[in-house]
């Protein structure tokens, strides 16, 4: 477990500690206090989480558009790698990019720009741009899009994570959404008080740990279908399994037959698949896995069966 308070008060049980990094334009990147402290901890045994504020998003000092203060964010990011990672790389678990809500919306950095921008989008997706959620999931993808140009700076030995706070989305189809793994596959994710459960560490008042093993997994489509999806199918679901207390996690389409390990069950909306969730799914039966039909309509595969025999045979 990573803790996330002062290093001097470690609970039992942590395994290493938060640093955290001024990394934002107006900073002079002078890390000579933290480098210190990282060396007593080290010192003690302790491994070292590093968390680099960039001002992401609320807090840039330019458009989100401006190239050069990307570069000069990338810029903190190498300087990182030279006077830190050289000198604490074995003690290193990772350097966290983004600490901060889910919804991204909440403190993205609106200009008139932008607004164009987020027009383009809906017409682009066919997303009708009166509806208040439809610009969580613009931001969602203009904030990730961003996350993955600031990645390319970090060198491949160094494990990239974000920190995100879901609990002001209590929706669960909403949630996720914002939570599409498509989108930050370049990322170790941890998330704190999140209505839907995911392979991703938790995040807490204390700090950040690994989730719980679970043998239910619950299919999310590409987000190229999500429209074909029965959000109330979905939502029945997300309220049988918290009604039963049966643990799950969400598994993408894109990464079904590399994340199927530990899974016997995939819960799945007949309507949401596409031809190589299919084909997939039909890999995951052949594993031994059962598919579980959210709407109890037969969804053509071997080992399969209904939402209500499954809720069952999981008392």
């Amino acid at each position: 477990m990573i803790f996330d308070g002062p290093w001097h008060q470690i609970p039992d049980g942590c395994t290493a500690v938060t640093i955290s990094l001024d990394g934002r334009l107006q900073s002079d990147l002078d890390w000579a206090k933290a480098q210190s402290m990282a060396q007593e901890i080290s010192e003690k045994g302790f491994k070292i989480f590093w968390d680099l504020e960039l001002g992401l998003f609320n807090r840039l000092l330019h458009p989100i558009s401006d190239e050069m203060q990307l570069k000069t964010l990338g810029l903190a990011i190498e300087h990182f790698y030279k006077s830190i990672w050289s000198e604490f790389s074995e003690n290193t678990v990772g350097l966290c990019l983004y600490r901060g809500s889910l919804d991204l919306s909440s403190q993205y950095p609106w200009s008139d720009e932008q607004q164009e921008n987020f027009l383009l989008w809906c017409q682009e997706s066919n997303i009708d741009s009166t509806d208040p959620f439809s610009k969580k999931l613009y931001c969602r993808d203009a904030g990730t899009e961003y996350l993955n140009l600031l990645a390319n700076f970090v060198p491949e030995a160094i494990i990239p994570f974000i920190l995100l706070d879901a609990r002001n989305v209590q929706d669960p189809f909403k949630c996720l959404r914002l939570l599409d793994p498509e989108r930050t596959d370049r990322f170790s994710r941890a998330l704190k008080g999140s209505v839907v459960s995911t392979r991703d560490y938790l995040w807490n008042e204390i700090g950040i740990m690994e989730s719980i093993s679970v043998n239910t997994g619950l299919y999310l489509p590409h987000s190229k279908n999500y429209r074909e999806c029965n959000h109330k199918n979905y939502e029945n679901t997300f309220c049988a399994l918290d009604q039963h207390k049966i643990p799950y996690r969400l598994i993408a389409e894109d990464h079904l037959i590399t994340d199927w390990d530990g899974l016997d069950y995939l819960l799945v909306d007949p309507q949401s698949i596409s031809r190589m969730g299919q084909r997939k799914i039909l890999g995951f039966c052949a594993a031994g896995g059962t598919v579980v039909s959210m709407d109890g309509q037969e969804i053509g595969v071997p080992n399969e069966m209904n939402i209500d025999q499954f809720m069952k045979s999981s008392r």
